[in-house]
């Protein structure tokens, strides 16, 4: 709450509510600012951003730049980095092209500019941006992301008929109700039924990662996730 709320609250006599901040803070910059902060990898720290951001219809101007300010570029996989990151709209009105260029440069030479940074003589520039001065962040425990969908069996039976009168080649599909975040991308599971030419009808469980929110078009997912998918079915 802001002082002009808190002091809403109280007796009439209490002093004038004092003006609010010309840039108030969010509980998203508070958490991906806080060092103690933990993730799995910084992708999950602009997907959080992005996220906030697509919540709060793309937020103001110093909100993104707010944000865009908390992601330590340098510790981004350089795959994400250049198909997700430098895409963005709202990250790229605040961190040009040619920062995120530099920030390439410099996770590419981290170990000669270290050398470089530890000699008396030699003198290596900073990065503009303080964030990209920060060690990287805490590892998180969640190593693993674990995906549930308890599909019932009525729903597997319409998706089975319907495969089947669409006849040879026809398919029926059906979506999980949420998707997941982790490591940078949302993921979602999707069941489609197929039937064959002998009129069988097969059934594949499928899972597909996608960019942040605001990402403006799709992306290969190839290109910036490698995953290995475990299938357990339950009686």
């Amino acid at each position: 709450l802001h002082a002009s709320q808190l002091a809403a609250c109280g007796p009439r006599h209490v002093r004038p509510p004092l003006p609010p901040p010309s840039r108030p803070s969010h509980p998203g910059r508070t958490l991906l600012s806080d060092g103690r902060t933990r993730v799995a990898c910084e992708a999950t720290v602009f997907y959080t951003a992005d996220a906030w951001l697509h919540a709060h219809k793309g937020g103001t101007k110093q909100q993104q730049a707010a944000l865009a300010g908390c992601v330590r570029v340098q510790h981004l996989d350089p795959a994400y980095l250049s198909a997700v990151v430098a895409q963005s709209a709202w990250f790229t009105r605040h961190i040009s092209a040619g920062e995120l260029h530099q920030a390439l440069a410099y996770r590419a030479a981290a170990g000669r500019i270290s050398e470089l940074a530890s000699s008396a003589s030699v003198q290596t520039p900073a990065p503009r941006h303080a964030a990209w001065q920060l060690p990287p962040r805490r590892a998180s425990r969640a190593r693993k992301l674990r995906m549930e969908w308890d599909v019932p069996l009525a729903a597997l039976k319409r998706l089975h008929q319907a495969a089947a009168r669409a006849g040879p080649g026809g398919t029926s599909e059906a979506a999980a109700p949420r998707s997941w975040a982790f490591r940078g991308m949302s993921w979602a599971l999707e069941i489609m039924a197929e039937a064959d030419e002998d009129g069988d009808v097969t059934f594949g469980l499928f899972v597909t990662p996608s960019p942040p929110p605001m990402h403006p078009e799709p992306v290969a997912a190839a290109t910036v996730v490698t995953a290995t998918v475990t299938l357990v079915a339950r009686s």
